[in-house]
């Protein structure tokens, strides 16, 4: 699995969300924590974004400097990617209900 990092953009993240499930037919998934232990890139919160079930062809991206209310949405959600479609990009957030 190869992973690149980005910075924590709303477009981004709608982007990837959008390149999942329409281009790899897959689920996003976006995990906070490894274990017990935040993700943390120089002590900035960060989410492992992967593309669960598509072709894969979409690289795992980190996002790093995640809002700490969007961290804890993640943490406590199994439709994490839904909420992040509505949250940033409520346009697209009506083509995948």
């Amino acid at each position: 699995m190869s992973i690149r990092f980005a910075k924590w953009k709303p477009d981004e993240v709608v982007k990837y969300i959008e390149m999942c499930r329409v281009i790899e037919r897959g689920v996003p998934v976006f995990k906070v924590k490894f274990g017990n232990a935040y993700l943390t890139v120089n002590g900035k919160k960060a989410v492992l974004a992967s593309c669960w079930g598509g072709y894969d062809f979409l690289q795992s991206v980190l996002f790093v400097g995640v809002p700490e209310e969007d961290v804890k949405v993640l943490e406590s959600t199994t439709s994490d990617w839904l909420y992040l479609l509505e949250k940033y990009g409520k346009e697209s957030a009506t083509r995948f209900k």
